[in-house]
């Protein structure tokens, strides 16, 4: 065989076999799989179904009131979760967290959510079935964890709830459920102190790592030519994060249904909620949805069952390993239990989210 042709053979397989490890799309899991992950994750987590009050007459809005509850939380280790679960054009929401440390859980929720109807529920995860198609995808931040995703208190601000989108997408896709996962845990209080590797002339923080570790801190990062040009409010904005508390933080969107068209397409359509709502243009900042591979679908689904914090990180284009890491802003941006006071452009306006006073 000709040299030229040899290449070309070597090469064209190689993308093929990339193309099919990488495949992500819906698949199935055994029985025995769905069983051992619900056993496992019966015996370690509590979760309680929370239906809110309309709150109309509070001065705080869900927003502000979930951003105290996530406060109160960094105190203990978790992880906690905040979840969506859609069925039939309805949807709940839930929390969860270890069972070692639920009564503190429950405690909380008391203090901040008075008027809410709080019940702690068995199974702890929507059942599913063989014959029913699974599909899953992750969000990760698009650029330095040390750029914050679109939130109320951020530098562009959000102004209307994003869960009015998330629910629209989980509800509107031809009848495959869904149900987006946030599960976080506290991170360590200097956490706007990271180690990057010495650079050579040339190389960016965002290069292929060398051997040795410098420490720099989010201000150090903005304060120099690495990152997008930002106007000195935004970059006050990054220098004064280190007064927030953080949270490593895994969110996931789970699609479940007969058809593995609609299950695919829900993820999809839920994930690309995600992207164009939280992006922060002045941060240069959002979310990335990445595909779960139908050769890692059980492994991740275990993981989605018991609410685990994944270790590792995928790699984006050329930026470097990083975790999803949010500040207590951003991340009840993306967890918080809504509300619908009178006169609040934050209020969730979805018609198939469970209140309290309709149950």
């Amino acid at each position: 065989m000709p040299r030229k042709r040899v290449q070309w053979w070597v090469t064209d397989t190689k993308r093929s076999l990339t193309r099919l490890l990488r495949r992500d799309g819906a698949g199935r899991l055994t029985s025995e799989n769905l069983a051992t992950a619900m056993e496992n994750a019966q015996t370690t987590r509590a979760v309680y179904r929370i239906a809110p009050a309309p709150r109309r007459q509070d001065p705080e809005n869900g927003y502000d009131t979930s951003l105290k509850l996530l406060q109160s939380l960094h105190r203990h280790d978790g992880p906690f979760s905040v979840e969506l679960w859609s069925d039939e054009g309805s949807i709940e929401l839930y929390i969860s967290t270890e069972a070692t440390v639920s009564r503190t859980l429950e405690q909380r929720l008391d203090v901040f959510f008075p008027d809410a109807t709080i019940t702690e529920i068995e199974p702890v995860f929507p059942h599913v079935s063989a014959d029913e198609y699974v599909a899953g995808a992750r969000l990760a931040l698009r650029n330095d964890y040390c750029l914050q995703i679109a939130n109320p208190l951020g530098a562009s601000g959000l102004r209307t709830d994003p869960y009015n989108e998330v629910m629209s997408a989980m509800t509107g896709t031809g009848g495959a459920r869904a149900v987006v996962q946030v599960v976080f845990r506290p991170a360590p209080e200097e956490w706007w102190r990271r180690w990057y590797l010495p650079l050579t002339a040339g190389e960016s923080l965002r290069s292929e790592p060398p051997l040795l570790p410098r420490q720099v801190t989010c201000a150090d990062l903005v304060d120099g030519s690495e990152l997008p040009v930002m106007d000195e409010r935004t970059r006050d904005t990054v220098r004064g994060q280190q007064t927030e508390s953080a949270f490593l933080t895994e969110i996931r969107v789970c699609g479940i249904g007969a058809s593995k068209r609609a299950t695919e397409r829900v993820v999809k359509a839920v994930g690309s909620v995600f992207e164009e709502r939280y992006d922060d243009p002045k941060m240069d900042q959002g979310l990335v949805e990445l595909g779960v591979p139908t050769r890692r679908l059980r492994s991740w689904f275990d993981g989605l069952v018991e609410r685990r914090l994944e270790e590792y990180r995928p790699r984006l284009g050329r930026y470097q390993y990083e975790p999803c890491l949010l500040t207590v802003p951003e991340l009840a941006a993306v967890a918080h239990v809504p509300s619908r006071k009178e006169r609040d452009e934050f209020a969730l306006t979805s018609p198939g989210f469970e209140w309290t006073d309709e149950r």
